[in-house]
């Protein structure tokens, strides 16, 4: 059975190795929940990025030739943060799941197999599918785009935007033409099958495909990555599917505890939340990894450290074991209100000074109670990163490169939810009192 620690490796020792190219349009394609391709799920603009298009040819030669490209700039900015980007990521996994070779040998591999017209002479060896958007969740950082749940409440706030939402982008995800013409013949050069939502496990296609990998012996040597809401357990169906995959890793996403969980992923509960950590930690299969990731925005970045100390608490068996029990986290950037650079500079000192005060203690009463090098440096990469929310959150990109005024976002934040709880009875700033200062 594949090592474990190779499906959550990071090595914060290397993330530097490399300024310019990413592994990821060298290796991954993406489809996005219209079917158009996004090459990952960090890049700025919408740039047609299938996997030999024009646009993604002169990504790879710009990336070749150390150029900057305007694709990726949202990896630039996190870089200029010294905050560890997605781009470091993709680069230490590539490293990781071809036997250990370092970034320059990839290097040399990767030009004696793309052209000088940046054509890639071989198929993606890793397919991100968004399956639409078919969902029962209400994340407030969500959108229709996202979540089919969403419509009714942006319907009431947002008429604007609600109104250039079109449900027929999504019919490709039940149209068996298209996926047998366009999508499963690339499911015969994988070694990373990675599905998102909506919520993958109550969308019919997530079954189907599990179903065609499995009946065309492809599963054995597929590493599939499934990411979940968390609002209620895969079917017994889907659960003897993952048997016949080489190793699933199940990513959670949950934000905080208890009743702010509650509030940025409406409507599940925490005592629901709870049960599925429990069958989780307690129930799956042995090739099945399971991980919890947070999205960090300005309802929670304060609360994080509290997050981090409620899980190690739990002393959870399986979940997050091969990060040393903690966490991972992206950043959310999109909406513009939920940005963590829009926070009043006041309460981003004071975010700073509580994650300070934290890593003194957590540095004291932390074991990543291991003695596997990969998972002592896995924990590492976590906390680095945690540590590096603050010079994310302090810079300035908001209003130097986008015009955005942070006061103005940060109060539409504040208008957002406040339209939220005359929806569902709720109370923000009871959830969240470290912003009843700065109504």
């Amino acid at each position: 059975m594949l090592p474990t620690n190779k499906l959550y490796a990071f090595n914060i020792k290397s993330l530097d190795k490399d300024k310019t190219i990413c592994m990821a349009p060298f290796g991954m394609e993406q489809v996005e929940p219209d079917a158009s391709r996004g090459l990952c799920c960090y890049r700025t603009g919408d740039d047609n990025m299938e996997w030999n298009s024009s646009e993604m040819k002169q990504l790879r030669l710009d990336m070749l030739a150390e150029r900057p490209n305007k694709i990726c700039e949202k990896c630039y900015v996190d870089e200029n943060s010294n905050f560890p980007s997605f781009r470091a990521l993709y680069n230490n996994a590539a490293v990781l799941w071809d036997d250990e070779l370092d970034l320059t040998e990839i290097r040399k591999q990767i030009i004696s197999n793309v052209d000088s017209t940046g054509h890639a002479n071989y198929d993606p060896q890793i397919l991100t599918l968004t399956l639409g958007n078919v969902c029962i969740g209400q994340c407030n950082m969500c959108s229709p785009w996202n979540s089919s749940a969403l419509y009714n409440v942006w319907k009431d706030i947002d008429k604007r935007n609600v109104a250039s939402y079109d449900p027929s982008v999504y019919k490709w995800v039940n149209d068996d033409r298209y996926w047998e013409e366009n999508l499963y013949p690339k499911f015969h050069h994988l070694v990373n099958l990675n599905v998102l939502g909506g919520e993958p496990f109550i969308i019919k296609r997530y079954v189907k495909l599990l179903k065609y990998c499995v009946d065309n012996n492809l599963a054995k040597d597929i590493c599939h990555y499934v990411n979940t809401g968390s609002f209620k357990k895969p079917s017994e169906e889907i659960l003897d599917l993952w048997t016949h995959f080489k190793a699933v890793q199940m990513e959670l996403s949950i934000d905080d505890i208890q009743e702010r969980n509650e509030y940025i992923r409406y409507p599940v509960k925490w005592s629901s939340t709870l049960d599925f950590l429990n069958w989780c930690d307690n129930e799956t299969e042995d090739n099945v990894y399971v991980s919890m990731n947070k999205t960090v925005q300005n309802l929670n970045i304060y609360y994080v450290p509290d997050m981090i100390d409620w899980v190690l608490e739990q002393k959870f068996k399986k979940i997050n074991k091969h990060n040393g029990g903690i966490p991972f986290h992206n950043v959310c950037d999109q909406p513009e209100r939920c940005n963590i650079k829009v926070l009043p500079q006041e309460l981003k000192q004071r975010i700073r000074n509580k994650y300070e005060a934290w890593y003194k203690k957590f540095k004291l009463n932390y074991n990543v109670n291991s003695n596997d090098p990969q998972i002592i440096d896995n924990a590492d990469y976590q906390i680095h990163r945690v540590m590096k929310l603050l010079d994310l959150m302090d810079d300035n990109y908001m209003v130097r490169s986008l015009g955005k005024d942070n006061k103005d976002e940060f109060n539409n934040m504040q208008k957002w939810n406040t339209s939220l709880d005359k929806l569902r009875g709720s109370n923000f700033y009871k959830t969240f009192p470290i912003f009843k200062e700065y109504v």
